[in-house]
């Protein structure tokens, strides 16, 4: 389930094509055999939400489970639009009975479906019960495309490449500076806090090969592969004291183990998580063995925190088939039950874009 990133403009999302447009930007892909619910209170937009297409005729079990996670977030009217493969030009009306299902299932809980489509090679409405022509290139270039673009948003054709880099042109020098660096637990945080307190990372990270090195290096230690989401959510002054009472105790403050599993309650620091996001994404272009499969599961852990469990559990299975990591690992376990972090149903605590519908 998609939250919405913090912006300051209001997208507007009054049709179907700026609809279409939006997706994309609200997962970071560009789904397939997929049902995407947009979940709305009132007239703001408080989540988007993918799921797959049921398989073997099995409707109702599909609804019940769409049911069952609808009924974490408050809203009042659903917009569908289900996703079918490309070059299916059936002009049968796709999964009809499905989507009337669960917009009967959604109107004894007082929600209403009051917009439904389907993509393929054109666009069935389901209210309607007619085709209309689909123009995927007009799309990229749709107001809310466009505007999400300038944003930084950048959405990759499937959920696995959602997180590729650019390898770096100083890869092997990085990766041979790395080798010969071995810190102690609070220096390797020290490089981090550099890197996350600047205003411009990537520059930084590609103007000094000893500090992305050292950034890599510091992948080799558990407690800071583990512990950094929490010093991008809470903040220096927060995390220093926390890692101040592991090195004395060797035990972890319980928010720490609450932040990472999902349970926190308190409010993140969605600026500096972001940043982290796209250090770990830029240094993806250098990183080998240990520090990839650990920068991919920060990145799914980010991912996930963000309510974007398919981009996820993309990363997830590929750290997990090549890798040992037991975060991954956990992280998995969480998202094969369909667990969500506690802030992700938050309007308060959620990361999330001002969209209105």
């Amino acid at each position: 389930m998609s939250n919405n990133n913090s912006n300051p403009v209001p997208l507007s999302l009054s049709d179907v094509d700026s609809i279409l447009a939006y997706i994309p930007h609200a997962l970071g892909f560009t789904p397939k055999n997929s049902a995407v619910f947009l979940l709305i209170d009132g007239n703001a937009l408080e989540a988007t939400l993918r799921v797959d297409l049921p398989r073997n005729g099995n409707d109702d079990a599909w609804v019940a489970d769409v049911l069952s996670l609808l009924g974490r977030v408050t809203l009042t009217k659903i917009a569908t639009v289900v996703y079918k493969e490309q070059g299916d030009s059936s002009r049968t009306a796709p999964h009809s009975e499905v989507v009337s299902l669960l917009a009967e299932a959604l109107s004894t809980n007082a929600i209403d479906m009051n917009q439904a489509w389907c993509v393929s090679d054109r666009i069935w409405d389901y209210m309607n019960e007619s085709w209309s022509p689909l123009d995927l290139d007009a799309l990229k270039f749709h107001p809310v495309s466009v505007n999400m673009v300038t944003r930084g948003s950048a959405p990759a054709d499937t959920a696995e490449l959602t997180f590729t880099a650019e390898p770096w042109a100083t890869a092997e020098s990085v990766r041979a500076i790395a080798e010969n660096i071995t810190c102690e637990a609070h220096e390797y945080f020290e490089a981090w806090k550099e890197v996350l307190d600047s205003s411009d990372p990537v520059t930084l990270l590609h103007e000094d090969d000893t500090l992305s090195a050292t950034l890599l290096a510091s992948m080799n230690l558990r407690l800071v592969r583990d512990f950094l989401p929490v010093l991008a959510s809470f903040g220096t002054k927060r995390f220093d004291k926390a890692f101040a009472k592991i090195i004395e105790t060797a035990e972890a403050p319980s928010y720490m183990a609450d932040l990472l599993l999902g349970h926190s309650t308190e409010n993140l620091s969605w600026e500096q998580i972001d940043r982290l996001e796209v250090v770990l994404h830029n240094l993806l272009g250098v990183a080998l063995g240990t520090p990839k499969y650990a920068f991919k599961t920060l990145l799914a852990w980010i991912q996930w925190a963000k309510g974007r469990g398919s981009v996820a559990m993309a990363l997830l299975e590929e750290v997990v088939a090549e890798n040992e990591y037991s975060l991954a690992e956990l992280l998995m376990e969480l998202l094969s039950h369909g667990n969500m972090p506690s802030w992700a149903t938050d309007p308060a605590r959620a990361w999330r874009a001002q969209v209105s519908y």
